[in-house]
């Protein structure tokens, strides 16, 4: 359920953050990115990251990125069900799984962005 709630809310961040309606491109079965239209699944996992660090040393998330600029309402809700779907994993007391856990949440964090951002904005037809 909350992966659903994650990926719906990504759907519409992709809509509200992407400056073009039609950004990327295929060539063949490779995926092809224009610029920074998928930069906000970056600073996605970049969240995800502090949530999971702060998960496995039992302490709040520390997003350095917020000093510059105060998070929008769309990236605390997407905090909020990522520190939910974090729960999903146990908390680690040896560092070679706490990193392996790590690495995971990250890169489903990453690639449920980058499938909501492929199926929310069209892509570029062919020349």
């Amino acid at each position: 359920m909350t992966n659903t709630l994650l990926t719906a809310a990504l759907a519409a961040l992709c809509l509200l953050t992407c400056s073009s309606a039609s950004a990327w491109s295929k060539q063949g079965e490779k995926l092809i990115f224009e610029g920074g239209e998928v930069s906000h699944c970056s600073a996605l996992a970049m969240d995800a990251t502090s949530i999971m660090l702060g998960r496995q040393s039992n302490e709040p998330p520390v997003y350095p990125h917020d000093e510059y600029e105060g998070p929008s309402a769309a990236t605390l809700t997407s905090r909020d069900m990522l520190s939910r779907m974090v729960l999903t994993y146990p908390t680690r007391d040896n560092e070679v799984e706490k990193h392996k856990d790590l690495e995971h949440f990250v890169n489903t964090v990453r690639g449920m962005c980058v499938k909501a951002y492929i199926e929310s904005v069209p892509q570029t037809p062919a020349n």
